[in-house]
């Protein structure tokens, strides 16, 4: 099983950054958000479309608007509805 993963953009927050990637496995296209922040890193991948450009369109909207790791998963509901 491989993953692709496609750098999209980073957002400064004031602890730290986020990086916005856009994944592939197979024919699944998720988002993956990266925190980092003061040596700590929280990442979270969340299986969005098999439409890689409604899940590269939302991972931008997500990094113009600086989303966070741990809302990830309520935003990614919430823009499917």
């Amino acid at each position: 099983m491989v993953i692709k993963k496609e750098y999209i953009g980073k957002y400064a927050t004031p602890l730290g950054e986020v990086q916005y990637y856009l994944i592939q496995q197979d024919i699944k296209y998720g988002i993956e958000l990266l925190e980092i922040t003061n040596s700590n890193y929280v990442s979270t991948i969340e299986w969005v479309s098999e439409n890689k450009d409604d899940t590269l369109a939302l991972t931008k909207l997500l990094c113009m608007q600086g989303a966070l790791p741990i809302h990830l998963a309520e935003l990614i509901d919430d823009y499917g509805a």
